[in-house]
């Protein structure tokens, strides 16, 4: 049986008064929307994108017209009696299945991207233009916190946020060698490297073995005379215990910056990731889940003066032009990029809806005693930038066979800090760490939110089938 491959995109030559009023392709756009295909048009018409010069199309187009024009081109009829009852797995070829499609999210809001991006280029306020404070005022109002400082990325957010904190709480403006921050032994390199880039030494520390964030127990064995502060990574897209994390930083006078480059809009309680430390740092690198379309980030604090500080050190330390206060560095958010940011915040709830409906269909569709499904605490809110499941006995055979067959997993991370050279030459660790052991069973899953969902489903049966062959 010859499978039906799921069209990337929709091309409807049909002339726009018929689109509003026949009913058969009003039911093309809504099975469309549904499998999460981009619909175009020549004309601008409500609920469909503009076809504009030199738009790029996926692999997989298909041309709906009253008129036979080529292979990929089938008449309307054609179109409902082969996709609209799409329910078997088996009898789809889905292709090459990656962990993203970064190109079809650009498409499906392809009109909205595109006027912010002319619009961008017919002000030409490409360096901190109006668009940027519009951005972080948004995220203000989002994430409920009272400031906000758009950044060159999110390693820079984590950096030029320490430095600030170094600035306001110890008035000097590195930290010094003896200085120690503790941070998760699982989390990507920039964690760490901000903290030896601030001037202070990492203090790498376990994490807990069912939500991979900072364990509290191994925080306090990892607390000296020199502990300054503490880096806690939301990993993955769910926070990690804030009531205990901070509980502990009070007790020892520390500071706490939240790493929260996988979790925006992600909650513990009522309070959103990147609000409740001293410090929060996002990364808006394109396959975050809020993610531009190249390099961002940002910096959030509940505090005036490294608000003051975290502001002016990613102007080259100046708040007057050409006058240096401090010792800083070139860390802007491009305008450009805060203007298709600030259009994808509008639909953070939509992306974040979308992925815990994934993770939803993952969790009940996935059967087997070996894998151990992402843990969701009661207080706290998941926005699956990953979904991380952990096998027993190590995850490179699932992966091996899912690659076989067309499935694109990853492994963040593959190996932890302490394993890192750069960063094992230049941290301690005074807890014996054992991340190793889970970095060799974690693996995570495809998770694009514009994937339909008997793709989540195709995934979860190739996994089960895997475990079904042993």
């Amino acid at each position: 049986m010859e499978k039906i491959r799921i069209p990337s995109d929709v091309i409807l030559d049909i002339s726009s008064e018929e689109i509003k009023t026949n009913p058969a392709i009003k039911e093309i756009i809504s099975i469309c929307k549904k499998m999460f295909i981009p619909v175009w048009h020549n004309e601008k018409i409500e609920g469909v994108n503009t076809i504009i010069p030199g738009v790029i199309f996926g692999e997989n187009p298909v041309v709906v017209s009253r008129l036979k024009k080529g292979e990929e081109t089938i008449t309307p009829e054609e179109f409902l009696s082969k996709f609209s009852d799409l329910d078997d797995c088996e009898k789809i070829d889905f292709g090459s299945i990656g962990m993203l499609m970064l190109n079809k999210e650009a498409r499906y809001f392809s009109d909205e991207l595109s006027t912010e991006i002319l619009k961008s280029f017919y002000k030409g306020d490409w360096i901190l233009g109006e668009k940027v404070k519009e951005f972080e005022r948004s995220v203000c109002e989002k994430l409920k916190v009272k400031y906000s400082v758009g950044v060159n990325s999110g390693t820079d957010a984590i950096l030029l946020g320490l430095r600030a904190i170094a600035l306001s709480k110890f008035r000097k403006e590195f930290f010094s060698k003896e200085d120690e921050i503790i941070v998760p032994d699982l989390t990507f390199l920039a964690t760490a490297e901000a903290v030896i880039l601030s001037g202070a030494t990492p203090v790498l520390a376990n994490v807990d073995d069912r939500t991979y964030t900072l364990s509290p127990e191994s925080l306090k064995k990892s607390i000296t005379k020199n502990t300054k502060g503490i880096v806690v990574v939301h990993l993955y897209g769910l926070t990690a215990d804030m009531d205990e994390i901070m509980k502990i930083a009070r007790e020892n006078n520390l500071f706490v910056v939240e790493d929260c480059a996988q979790s925006f809009y992600s909650k513990f309680k009522d309070e959103y990731a990147g609000t409740i430390g001293d410090v929060g740092c996002f990364s808006f690198f394109p396959s975050k889940n809020l993610g531009g379309h190249g390099d961002g980030g940002l910096i959030t604090t509940n505090n005036e003066d490294i608000y003051y500080y975290a502001n002016i050190l990613g102007k080259h330390g100046s708040k007057i032009r050409d006058y240096p206060e401090h010792i800083g560095m070139n860390s802007r958010l491009d305008t450009i990029q805060a203007a298709l940011l600030k259009k994808k915040l509008e639909k953070i709830d939509f992306f974040t809806q979308r992925r815990r409906e994934i993770a939803r269909i993952y969790s009940e569709k996935i059967e087997h005693p070996n894998i151990l499904k992402p843990y969701e605490p009661p207080n706290r809110t998941h926005v699956f930038h990953q979904y991380t499941i952990r096998v027993k006995g190590g995850a490179s055979g699932l992966k091996d066979f899912l690659w076989r067959n067309n499935i694109e997993t990853r492994i963040y991370y593959p190996f932890p800090m302490h394993k890192a050279p750069a960063i094992s030459r230049n941290s301690k660790n005074y807890d014996k760490l054992y991340t190793e052991d889970i970095t060799k069973e974690i693996l995570s899953l495809p998770i694009e939110p514009l994937y339909p969902d008997i793709l989540i489903r195709y995934i979860a049966g190739k996994i089960n089938s895997f475990f079904a062959d042993k």
